[in-house]
Order: C-alpha cells, then structure tokens, then sequence
C-alpha cells in the first residue's frame, strides 16, 4: 500500500506558551532554553504571531549552539521576519524532510476548514448521540482506573470559534428536548439554536476549529490515514476520541506509539556497560543508579557502612528536632538543608569510593 507521512500543524491552537521556546543542548550546561518574546492578544491562535527582529538574535543563539551546517541555514531561512510562527515551522520541516516526500499541512489555511466543515456541522447535528458516547466513554475509563485526558461534560460541544480575535470554546445548554449553544462573550439572549449555529459554520467555516478530542477525526476526515502516530499523551485522548471517531466516521483509525529513544554518548555506555547497567533502567532516576553501581562495585562491608552513616544521619537529626522543638516550639529554618548537605557529603565520598 502506497502512503506517506504528513504532519499536521495545530496552528489554530492557542496555548502559545507551549510553543514559543525550545530547549538545546549545550556544552557546559543540560540545556539553553531560548524564547520568543512575541506577543498576541489572549486566546489568540499561534498562526496570528507574526516573527519580527527579535526572531533573528534567537536563531543565531541556536546556530552558536548546535554548529554550523545545512541545518542551521535552513533555520536561518526559515525563521526570519516577515513569517508567521506557523510558515516558520512549516518551511523548516518540509525542506528538512524533503527526501522523505513528508507533506505538512496548516489547520489554519481557510480552505481546510470549509473542506472540513461537514464534520463541524455533524457535530452540531449529533450533539446528542456523540455527549451521550463521550459521557459513557469517560465513566468505563474511569471504571477501568484511568482518568479522562479531557474532562467531558453534557455542556461540551468539541468546537471552537473565532470571538473578537480569540478562539472561544462553545457550550451546549438543554432547553427541553431541544438544545441551545452559548459563545463566551456573547450575551446570555445571544443563544444559537442548532440551526442558526449550522448556518454560521456554513457561512463562514473558517471562523471554527476543532478542540483535541475532534482534531483527529477531522484530521481523518480530510485525508485517508493509515495510522496515527502519537506520544503517550496522544494515545491516551485517542481513548476518548474514538467514541467520536464511531459515530462521526464509523471507524476508529489505528493509533501507533512515536518512536522514543534516548541518545546514550559512547564515554557513558562503556562506563554503563562496565557495571552491567543499562541507561533506560535510571534515566529518570539517578539515584536508583547511584546505588546500583555502589552495590556492584564497593565491598559488601563498606556498602553497608554508607547505608548506616545514612540512616544515623536521619535518626540523629530527628532526635535533634525533637529535642529542640520542646525547648522552643517555634519553627526553625534550615534543618531538612541541613540534611541534605549531609547526605550530599556522604555522596560524595562514596563516589570516590567507587571510582578509586
């Protein structure tokens, strides 16, 4: 079967917190963090930010920092002013992966929505039946011991619109056996009946966009997908997304966990390798690993004599406080710092320990 990997730009998307910075690694630290200064109004989608002069002292931050080479021209010419944040990222990754034949698409460009109006308007259509699949959908994850990714109510309508510049959710309130919908806003007597919400997605789709439970559906709808490949977060909302996956679409598409890895530098993975370790078992927890190789490299005795020093450390200190605190009750600063310097001392040597 002929495919092709395409990447979807949430452009529409409002949280300009999560993608105004980017973190690289540096030679003297764990990482440069290096962040856009731009400014939009409150609510408003990232593909409203316009790049200015302060894009270019950015740019040549993360070219000092990874070397120069193809790769950093091309951020070069792909972040300058003049562009959106958007044809930014977009220009950069198309020619990036260029060889791959990878298609990027903006979920911002006006022609996508009214393509994708249809399933805007479904939605309104079967308001009813998608609340009721989505509600039964959170109660067995729930069941089951999971939480909800996105907390569902019978108020939740899945949509966005475009309201004085900003990307405003829409609300469903039951009137009777009908339904009304409310945009934040609006006034309370500015209340849209189903059909009046459906002409204006007629009229002008390009003023709605999808919340995280519809996207993919839509995403889907535009084009015959194969398979999603997502992060951990991303599997997880496909939990709930199917339930509207079945009813707007009548199928649910495969979703594949995103290749992870972690780059391991040939100087640590001997030195791993030596004290038969592996890297994945204490990424996240250095102190697992500390431990470990004390266990596999100091005598028994002398494991056991750090593992008491600890201990008496604790115990000490615990007495002291308890002593202390019925000579003076008043709350005394300093003391769990005091702990860990001592602990980090004891560290310390038993490093030394293991490396001599």
């Amino acid at each position: 079967m002929d495919a092709v990997p395409d990447i979807w730009l949430a452009t529409y998307d409002h949280d300009l917190a999560e993608v105004n910075h980017v973190s690289i690694p540096a030679r003297t630290a764990c990482g440069a963090r290096s962040q856009l200064p731009a400014t939009v109004s409150p609510g408003a989608p990232v593909s409203e930010v316009w790049l200015g002069e302060e894009i270019l002292p950015i740019v040549e931050e993360a070219a000092s920092l990874l070397g120069e080479s193809e790769t950093t021209q091309l951020l070069r010419e792909s972040y300058r002013p003049g562009k959106t944040l958007g044809t930014a990222f977009a220009h950069f990754y198309a020619h990036l992966f260029a060889a791959w034949g990878v298609i990027v698409l903006d979920a911002s460009d006006p022609e996508l929505h009214r393509i994708a109006g249809p399933i805007y308007r479904r939605r309104i259509e079967q308001v009813s039946e998608i609340d009721d699949a989505l509600l039964a959908r959170g109660q067995a994850l729930e069941a089951a011991g999971y939480h909800q990714q996105v907390k569902v109510t019978a108020s939740s309508v899945l949509l966005f619109t475009l309201q004085n510049g900003a990307r405003t959710p829409i609300q469903r309130r039951a009137n009777g056996n009908s339904a009304e919908f409310v945009i934040a806003g609006e006034t309370a007597t500015d209340k849209l009946s189903s059909a009046e919400l459906i002409d204006r997605i007629a009229t002008t789709p390009e003023n709605f966009s999808p919340s995280v439970l519809l996207r993919p559906v839509v995403q889907d709808y535009l084009l015959p997908t194969l398979a999603y490949a997502g992060g951990a977060a991303e599997a997880a909302y496909f939990a709930q997304a199917g339930a509207v996956y079945e009813k707007v679409l009548g199928r649910v598409t495969p979703i594949v966990p995103r290749f992870s890895a972690t780059v391991v530098e040939p100087k640590v993975q001997r030195g791993l390798g030596k004290y038969g370790s592996r890297c994945s078992i204490h990424s996240k927890v250095p102190e697992a690993l500390r431990h470990t190789l004390a266990a596999r490299t100091l005598p028994a005795d002398l494991q056991t004599a750090f593992e008491r020093a600890n201990k008496a450390v604790d115990e000490s200190f615990a007495r002291l406080n308890e002593a202390l605190t019925k000579l003076d009750p008043t709350p005394r600063r300093g003391q769990p710092d005091g702990v860990s310097k001592v602990h980090y001392q004891l560290d310390r040597l038993r490093e030394r320990a293991m490396a001599g």
